[in-house]
């Protein structure tokens, strides 16, 4: 009997087929599971790596054992004329047909019901219209009508905490403050902002603040009707500016017939401090970290950060936000380990005090991604976006992890990119993360149409190149993915961008000079190993038992 014969006899390729469909369904029940429970991406690692094992045994165990009505007896032990592999052969067929059920149910499942949002056109428009929901609302950024110009901050923090509070109430629909910011200081009239935001009602109003007074004006405007249906106007001290933030909202809430519960009441009176002082230096530590890239304004998100937690020690906001300075302080500026570890700390210290903190998952998903955990960080960035569902940034972040975790998701990558994209189209980075999605996939063109959008919002960022270089290496356009390393490495000398440098002399078979471009690398405190050892373009390299001992002396 041939080797065939006698493998299909024994029912190997059944049992292997069984095995791997039973095998399929494990990995897909544990990325879900894991994603969850946010588990490091080795624990999928070792269940993938133990899978493979089984694989192994179960084919060696269907060739040299064969079960028998007197129990599993080894293959040479079993007279031909009674075996019974011909009826195990059956129940193997059914066991299968129910496996091949099962998978094929969870795929229907997986793309029909749990579908993630369609990609977005090669050019996403500058605002989407949606249809208006009945009660929805948008706070446009307030005014600053103050004669300091430094007083921004007060005006965008007042903004912020209006929407924070009207978002807590339950039947009361409202747009994120990422989605609304790129209507600041626009000419648009509240009837397009409305529709491109999908609500009905729109609140716009200013701030003058001058010493310690204070003057706010507010009103909500039907954008149907074109008619203020409440307005507010209030002169008084910068001390009671708590007190007029939660009238604002319940007002707002009561002018829309909306019945508030007390639980609706509660969240909305709800303070994470009632000192002014601290609550000013919250919102001055807060402009300065939207300016993450320089460490000057990192330096002064610190201080006031923690000037907001020496007046009021358990202030969750500032905690994340102090949590997300040493994140950005790490990531772009100084690879510590104390400052990795005193993020964390501090970001856990946020959550323990208030659970759903949008900023304070933000903040945690950022510092497991700077430490290639980015499993852990996708999960985190799902965690904000199910509190805050129009949040951009969460969205932009979200994609960023899944395109770099191993296995990367390029498609869900892609549509969450687009999210972020839809809810706030002038936010550049989000345009960078789409192209890198695409590039995943393969479709290189559309990429390359993405990352030259970045410079419609931010000129000449070195982003754009360090795109391009994405693009022109996976297309193995060499030389113009060489010219493109290169320019985003002028631009910003950071690992990232030098990564791709090393990618761009390793495929060249530049081995001498790709291995010293690598130690390099890794002597900047890179450590994203998962991501060099997938790489394609340092297959090649991975034979030079250099390369092995390069990256075992800094793992």
């Amino acid at each position: 009997m041939s080797l065939f014969a006698e493998l299909k006899r024994r029912n190997v390729f059944k049992v292997g087929a069984a095995y791997l469909v039973m095998a399929w369904l494990v990995m897909q029940v544990a990325d879900v599971v894991l994603n969850n429970i946010a588990a490091p991406d080795w624990v999928f690692r070792v269940i993938l790596l133990l899978l493979g094992v089984g694989f192994l045994l179960a084919v060696f165990f269907a060739w040299a054992f064969e079960l028998t009505p007197e129990g599993i007896k080894r293959e040479h032990e079993v007279d031909r004329s009674r075996s019974i592999t011909h009826q195990t052969g059956r129940k193997l067929n059914f066991g299968l047909a129910a496996l091949l059920t099962l998978a094929l149910a969870y795929l229907a499942y997986d793309k029909l019901l749990t579908e993630p949002p369609a990609a977005a056109p090669a050019h996403p428009a500058t605002s989407v219209p949606r249809a208006p929901s009945a009660k929805a609302v948008a706070v446009l950024p307030f005014a600053n009508l103050s004669s300091d110009p430094e007083q921004e901050y007060f005006s965008d923090g007042i903004t912020e905490e209006i929407i924070s509070k009207l978002a807590r109430i339950e039947d009361l629909p409202v747009a994120s403050r990422t989605s609304v910011l790129r209507f600041k200081d626009s000419t648009l009239d509240i009837r397009e902002i409305a529709a491109a935001l999908g609500v009905r009602y729109v609140l716009e109003g200013s701030v003058r603040k001058a010493g310690s007074q204070l003057r706010i004006t507010a009103q909500l405007i039907d954008s149907e009707t074109g008619f203020h249906v409440w307005s507010k106007d209030f002169d008084g001290n910068v001390e009671e500016v708590f007190d007029v933030q939660e009238s604002t909202a319940i007002q707002i809430a009561e002018a829309l017939d909306i019945h508030l519960s007390p639980q609706d009441r509660a969240a909305v009176q709800r303070r994470y401090t009632s000192n002014s002082e601290a609550y000013d230096a919250y919102l001055r530590g807060l402009a300065h970290l939207m300016e993450w890239s320089e460490m000057d304004d990192l330096q002064s998100a610190r201080a006031y950060f923690e000037r907001a937690l020496e007046l009021e020690p358990e202030y969750p906001p500032a905690l994340a936000g102090l949590a997300s300075m040493e994140a950005q302080t790490y990531r772009n500026h100084d690879p510590s380990e104390r400052r990795l570890l005193r993020g964390i700390e501090l970001a856990n210290q946020a959550l323990e005090l208030d659970p759903g903190l949008v900023s304070g998952h933000i903040a945690l998903g950022e510092l497991a991604a700077i430490r290639y955990d980015y499993r852990g960080a996708a999960a985190e960035f799902r965690r904000a976006i199910d509190r805050e569902p129009d949040n951009a940034m969460a969205w932009d972040l979200l994609s960023w992890a899944l395109a770099y975790q191993q296995p990367p998701d390029g498609p869900g990558a892609e549509a969450a990119a687009n999210k972020a994209i839809e809810l706030a189209p002038e936010y550049y980075l989000a345009y960078y993360h789409l192209g890198r999605a695409l590039n995943l996939q393969g479709r290189f063109d559309e990429a390359i149409d993405m990352f030259m959008r970045i410079g419609e919002f931010n000129p000449g960022s070195d982003v754009i190149d360090l795109g391009l270089a994405q693009s022109y290496l996976a297309m193995g356009d060499l030389q113009r993915a060489r010219e493109h390393a290169e320019a985003s490495l002028a631009g910003t000398p950071s690992p990232i961008n030098l990564s791709y440098l090393c990618f761009v002399e390793a495929a060249e078979g530049n081995r001498d000079a790709a291995l010293a471009c690598l130690q390099q690398l890794l002597e900047q405190n890179y450590r994203d190993f998962e991501t060099l050892e997938a790489s394609p373009h340092l297959q090649a390299l991975r034979t030079d038992p250099r390369y092995r001992e390069l990256i075992d002396a800094f793992r």
